[in-house]
């Protein structure tokens, strides 16, 4: 399965103290809550919610670094020690963020 759409965004209801991690981009909905802290109580929690907000966007980079970086080293521009730790770390939470 895969995840509702993005661009999320981080939505404070007017006159109470909740957030919501939102999409607007689920068809058939104007508005679609994806997360909420109800209710926030600060800073960090403030961050979180940035944090999960920009999930969509951080996936697809990722996504895109780890197959352009694949893609050289396996056309010999990268030596394959490079990929390393730090890419089977991004590899990792790819899947994780994909369920896999």
């Amino acid at each position: 399965m895969k995840h509702t759409p993005g661009p999320w965004k981080v939505i404070k209801m007017e006159g109470s103290e909740d957030l919501y991690i939102e999409s607007r981009n689920k068809p058939g909905w104007n508005e679609f809550p994806i997360a909420s802290l109800i209710p926030y109580k600060n800073a960090e929690e403030l961050a979180n919610a940035r944090l999960i907000a920009s999930a969509p966007e951080l996936l697809e980079a990722c996504k895109e670094i780890v197959a352009i970086f694949h893609k050289e080293a396996n056309e010999g521009r990268y030596p394959k020690f490079l990929l390393g730790k730090g890419w089977l770390n991004l590899a990792n939470a790819i899947a994780k963020a994909e369920g896999k």
